[in-house]
């Protein structure tokens, strides 16, 4: 069995033989493009998104306690009561991650879950006076109290957005310039 040499397997050989070459030489020039000073430090996250998240699911709950005081049938209640309740679940989850990512010791953080704790007291109060047709109570908690801590955490929700970009400036202004004028090939 004799290979014949045709000008499809000699083209076939020499880029194998490319490819190999330049194998070879991203092996040797490695520390060229992934250098020890090229790798970023870990900058402290914000927790931008998910003060923004939980944010938004405050309002959410609030709209639907609103839209709630209208529903005139008991289905259309208990479809409030649910999304209430899965938003809620959504709001504590959000607060886990952001506890993971700002410590649990953080004093805005403590002081927005706790708000969050005393909101879902009034929303217990103002599901317990819908359910039981005290819609005019249950009306008047909602614009009042059930309002008020939902701007309350609102308020502490953007306190601790703040502290977290004071934080990443900080590690930033303290972290030292990186060799990133140097040219690669040197």
């Amino acid at each position: 069995m004799s290979v014949r040499f045709n000008k499809n397997y000699t083209k076939f050989l020499i880029f194998i033989m490319v490819l190999a070459l330049g194998g070879m030489l991203t092996i040797a020039k490695w520390d060229m493009w992934f250098a020890p000073d090229r790798k970023p430090s870990l900058r402290p996250t914000t927790i931008n998104n998910v003060t923004l998240r939980i944010e938004t699911n405050v309002i959410r709950i609030q709209n639907a306690m609103q839209d709630m005081m209208f529903s005139k049938y008991p289905k259309q209640l208990d479809g409030y009561v649910l999304l209430i309740n899965q938003l809620e679940a959504v709001v504590y989850s959000d607060f886990v991650e952001m506890g993971n990512n700002s410590g649990n010791g953080n004093v805005e953080y403590q002081k927005a879950l706790s708000l969050f704790h005393e909101w879902k007291k009034i929303r217990d109060k103002v599901l317990e006076l819908a359910s039981a047709k005290s819609t005019m109570r249950a009306e008047d908690m909602v614009r009042g109290q059930s309002a008020a801590q939902s701007m309350k955490i609102r308020m502490a929700l953007k306190s601790l957005n703040v502290f977290s970009e004071k934080r990443a400036e900080n590690f930033d202004a303290a972290m030292p310039d990186a060799p990133t004028d140097r040219q690669r090939n040197q």
